[in-house]
């Protein structure tokens, strides 16, 4: 719920991307699972508002951030997570997009 994460949790903030974190147990379960050996128990969330544009563009913000969750999945804590798409989010280039969700997880304490 992603509520439960805005109050509970710890927020992280860069220009393109706003990372709220709980640490605790929300009803811990496996989100994606390709294989039984790559299974992930972090729940993730991803959302941006209409600040961000039209439906096309809220949806591309959300898809590039997914990208880089999944690339780095490997290496992130199993915790809550939430990613909030700013504006920037769906215009700024790839590149700069992946400096700040590092930057987020890093702040955040989440590599392994």
């Amino acid at each position: 719920d992603f509520k439960s994460v805005y109050k509970r949790g710890v927020s992280f903030h860069s220009d393109s991307i706003v990372l709220f974190v709980f640490k605790g147990d929300l009803k811990t379960q496996v989100i994606e699972c390709d294989r039984v050996s790559s299974c992930t128990r972090a729940m993730v969330g991803y959302t941006s508002s209409k600040k961000v544009g039209n439906a096309v563009s809220r949806n591309r913000a959300k898809r590039r951030i997914k990208s880089l969750f999944s690339s780095f999945e490997d290496s992130i804590q199993e915790r809550t997570y939430v990613f909030v798409a700013k504006s920037l989010a769906a215009k700024t280039s790839y590149e700069n997009l992946k400096g700040d969700f590092v930057k987020v997880l890093s702040a955040s304490k989440s590599f392994l």
